[in-house]
């Protein structure tokens, strides 16, 4: 079996994922495995001793990480004599200390900079080490990645590198004196990151709140802490994707948000002052002319029941799509809903988790029903082995019906053909409901369905 068609056929790397790939077929893969399969492999949370063992013997770096990250294997278990695994062993939480300290000396600056920036509960002292490094980019990732104490903060806020002043605006330890003392920076970037930074004070969000970045402006107009005043004077920001982040915000006055968003783009995320609105806020909402507020709302899950049905009778076919998807829509009325609206909300229908087998079917045969549906409909629990055959067509589609255990075993032949559509073959190959001669023949390179694109 050659090396090469296991690192470049995608339908094993799929394999290499499937749960339910036998023990035997697994030994054979992981024998035959290339660095890359093998990387797929150590992330399996089944694998045998022996089985993490022959991974762990390949002294790749990656494979190593993997293995540790999946639980197969303990730091205490790999030899660190190869400074390429040393170092990812040392990056564990709870690495032998003396084994920490020896990769931050270590004399290569890229082993420093590796531990510098993957480092998880590193020793003080070499957190410290590591950004006092007198390499620019080991002090730079250790800054920007490590968590800092107080001393060390006031400390690099002072050096005179640029690159480590930055760090600490990324870095989200830095405590809340040395954020502010970063508000008048003049790069333009570092107040971005800034403004999005957990531990900024009030007083540097209402600084920023007047920066004239828009980015700035806009990722502070979304901080918790901004005061209900000023979001009022932002919902006139001339930057639109500053009025956008207003209605984002989960303090937004709610007079505010129904002004701003009939002319404001809302994206397709719930925004967070309707997803806390009281059940009388909401009915409040809803009196609203602008439809985009009452889809806003029609796309709550945990609606009353009064404005559950008001939804599904709103006359505004955007209203009714935005409610479609709700679970607490009984099979009858989704039935009803389907007859009312056709094929036009069939890839709305086919997200509601309720949705049952025999619509899906009826959708899936419907020759009016879009194109995108087909990949909701593949994509649903209830997807009947019948319905996904129908929706193989569709390239798209088929992706997600290669993953759906309800795929019939008829259809994996077609799925694992050099001719199908290119996402469907390692979704396909990881389905635990593939056929363990499929699987076998996979590994067989004489098989047809072996042949490399």
């Amino acid at each position: 079996m050659g090396v090469w068609l296991l690192e470049h056929d995608v339908r094993l790397s799929g394999l290499a994922e499937n749960p339910a790939l036998p023990a035997g077929l697994l030994d054979q893969l992981i024998a035959a495995a290339g660095p890359w399969l093998r990387r797929d492999l150590a992330r399996r949370d089944d694998l045998s001793s022996a089985q993490a063992r022959a991974l762990l013997d390949s002294g790749d770096g990656p494979v190593v990480a993997a293995l540790l990250e999946s639980g197969a294997i303990a730091p205490g278990d790999v030899p660190t004599e190869d400074d390429r695994v040393a170092v990812v062993v040392a990056a564990r939480p709870g690495a032998d200390p003396d084994l920490v300290r020896r990769v931050a000396a270590h004399p290569d600056p890229e082993v420093r900079a590796w531990l510098a920036e993957r480092g998880e509960g590193l020793p003080a002292d070499v957190v410290a080490a590591l950004v006092r490094d007198p390499v620019a980019e080991v002090a730079r990732d250790a800054a920007a990645c490590q968590p800092l104490t107080a001393e060390l903060a006031a400390e690099l806020l002072a050096h005179p590198s640029v690159d480590l002043r930055k760090a600490l605006s990324c870095n989200r330890s830095t405590p809340p004196e040395v954020l502010l003392a970063l508000v008048d920076h003049p790069e333009p970037w570092v107040r971005w990151d800034l403004a999005e930074h957990p531990n900024l004070p009030r007083e540097a969000v209402v600084a920023l709140l007047a920066d004239p970045l828009p980015a700035a402006r806009w990722a502070a107009a979304r901080h918790p802490l901004v005061p209900q005043e000023l979001l009022r004077a932002l919902a006139s920001d001339p930057d639109s994707e500053v009025r956008q982040a207003v209605l984002r915000n989960p303090g937004v006055p709610l007079d505010v948000l129904v002004a701003l968003v009939g002319a404001t783009r809302t994206g397709h995320d719930p925004l967070p002052v309707i997803v806390t609105a009281t059940h009388d806020e909401l009915r409040a909402l809803v009196a609203s002319p602008v439809r985009r507020l009452r889809a806003l709302v029609a796309a709550r899950e945990d609606l009353p029941d009064d404005l559950l049905e008001a939804f599904a009778e709103d006359e505004d076919v955007v209203v009714v799509k935005a409610v479609i998807a709700n679970p607490a829509l009984p099979e009858d009325r989704l039935r009803a809903l389907a007859d009312r609206h056709g094929p036009r909300l069939h890839q709305r229908l086919a997200h509601n988790p309720n949705c049952p087998p025999d619509l899906l079917d009826r959708m899936a045969r419907d020759p009016e029903t879009p194109r995108k549906a087909y990949r909701a409909i593949a994509a649903h629990p209830n997807a009947g082995p019948e319905t996904l055959l129908r929706c193989l067509d569709d390239e798209r589609a088929a992706e997600e019906a290669a993953g759906h255990p309800n795929l019939p075993a008829s259809a994996f032949a077609v799925l694992l053909a050099d001719d199908a559509p290119w996402g469907a073959l390692s979704r396909a190959a990881a389905n635990p409901a593939l056929p363990v001669e499929l699987m076998t023949a996979l590994l067989n390179p004489a098989q047809p369905a072996c042949v490399e694109r």
